[in-house]
């Protein structure tokens, strides 16, 4: 009993700097996976600053509904009350280069990590940064929209 107790208290510790790296973020319709955390470079509050000429980078925990073979992922920048402008990454590719390998089980969970550039061109604003990961199919595997703030 006692070492359950060690081991249980081993795992809360392991796992509460991984609690804490994670940020609020709106979830826009995940509808074939659970979005289980999002994380951005060392950022701990919104919006996350983030110093043009460097790249935000996403580390994004998901459990997909059912099986996943192969996936896109799309970009959005929102700046009131212009609409949301696509952004082009370098990688679209959800299970190639990502940390994630295809074909995804349902159930497990998966870490996808991808990265934007923020361009010195980009002017010094707050944006909402959309990401949307779709499937084989099309379907939404999960959508979070998340606070930025561009500096120089």
């Amino acid at each position: 009993m006692r070492i359950a107790k060690m081991n249980s208290f081993l795992v809360c510790v392991l796992c509460l700097p991984l609690l804490l790296a994670a940020l609020p973020m709106k979830d826009c319709g995940s509808k074939k996976s659970k979005l289980n955390s999002v994380s951005l470079n060392n950022c701990k509050t919104l919006p996350c600053i983030i110093k043009k000429g460097t790249f935000a980078n996403f580390s994004v925990n998901f459990t997909p509904n059912e099986k996943v073979t192969s996936g896109k992922v799309k970009v959005w920048g929102k700046v009131s009350p212009l609409p949301p402008i696509p952004f082009s990454l370098d990688n679209d590719k959800l299970c190639n280069g990502t940390g994630v390998t295809c074909p995804l089980q349902a159930g497990k969970a998966v870490m996808f990590g991808n990265h934007l550039e923020v361009k010195t061109i980009y002017p010094s604003i707050s944006v909402i940064n959309k990401w949307q990961a779709e499937d084989q199919n099309g379907d939404v595997l999960f959508c979070f929209e998340i606070s930025l703030r561009l500096i120089d």
